[in-house]
């Protein structure tokens, strides 16, 4: 049972790790976080870069908007 347990472990571990890999680039992943806070992570990470992107089109709608009646 011990040996099944090391072995499931060390499956998520790699699994974990080859998934912090894919993602090193562009969203760094403390490596004390479980798969689950991770994914976490990216979600939060994807919602707040939706929140500034939606932001910023609002500006730029409003400027467009502005150059388009002359103000």
């Amino acid at each position: 049972m011990d040996e099944a347990n090391r072995a499931w472990q060390l499956y998520q571990q790699t699994q974990l790790e080859n998934f912090r890999t894919k993602f090193l680039n562009c969203l760094p992943i403390d490596e004390n976080l479980t798969l689950d806070q991770a994914a976490q992570h990216i979600v939060d990470e994807i919602t707040k870069e939706r929140e500034d992107f939606r932001g910023s089109y609002a500006e730029l709608q409003k400027i467009n908007d502005d150059l388009i009646s002359g103000s």
